[in-house]
């Protein structure tokens, strides 16, 4: 049971002024502009939401983009500009400080994290996953500047749905570009296997259901299977199955 102070239901509280597709920093705007009640003081870590009532604006990266893409895909970055524009210097921003970042992974699955120091949006990190280790995209940062204020910067490009969460670790550190390509090459063409793999077991067990996508935790010790049917389904012996197949923890989604 979440509690009145719980970084969900706290995002929550923001999420109320988030349209579809629109960004957080217009979310966070909003929200300032139309209550200040105490309820809604904190987001989930060290920085108040109403503490941004002291941002002189919240800005969009100029150096990077969040790539168009199919919602379901993994999320990437393309170049726009001299990376110099996203200097931290120039944007006062201390790169001591702890932050908090909301990180986008597979089919849009958002997740809050603290950092110990700063990350910038449009950068790949290794965060604490489930029992293990996951990469992801950061596509909001809001952190302290030098002058003690707060500042959101957001991915340019980057938008978000309703659907955020809270993870259960932190930002460990950068991803490596061997990673960052290992994510979207090798483990992609895994999962799209694991995909005709449980789609057979699936028929070989009788179930009424498709699967229609599935998703690595990066460390490979987690699948996550997301499947449609029109029915509750006990799929206990199929996902025993999965596990000896894959020698991986199995979530059906």
């Amino acid at each position: 049971i979440a509690s009145s102070n719980s970084p969900q239901l706290q995002m929550d509280a923001i999420f109320e002024h988030l349209g579809e597709g629109d960004d957080l920093a217009t979310a966070l705007l909003h929200k300032m502009n139309l209550d200040g009640d105490e309820t809604s003081d904190k987001t989930s870590g060290n920085i108040p939401v109403t503490s941004l009532l002291s941002m002189q604006g919240q800005s969009q990266t100029a150096s990077v983009q969040l790539e168009a893409n199919k919602s379901y895909t993994r999320p990437k970055v393309i170049g726009i500009g001299s990376e110099d524009e996203d200097d931290p210097e120039k944007l006062s921003i201390d790169v001591t400080c702890k932050c908090q970042v909301l990180v986008e992974f597979k089919r849009k699955r958002v997740l809050q994290f603290e950092s110990t120091r700063y990350v910038a949006p449009g950068q790949y990190v290794v965060v604490g996953g489930d029992r293990g280790e996951d990469i992801g995209l950061v596509i909001y940062t809001w952190c302290e500047t030098k002058q003690g204020t707060v500042k959101g910067i957001g991915l340019k490009g980057a938008s978000l749905s309703r659907s955020i969460g809270v993870g259960s670790g932190t930002v460990l550190r950068h991803a490596a570009a061997p990673e960052v390509s290992q994510l979207h090459g090798a483990i992609s063409e895994l999962e799209r296997r694991a995909v005709e793999v449980c789609q057979l077991r699936v028929l070989e067990f009788g179930l009424p259901m498709v699967i229609v996508d599935a998703e690595y935790q990066y460390d490979k010790k987690k699948l996550t299977f997301y499947y449609e049917a029109q029915q509750r389904l006990d799929f206990r012996d199929l996902v025993r199955d999965l596990f000896k197949t894959f020698r991986a923890r199995i979530w059906m989604e």
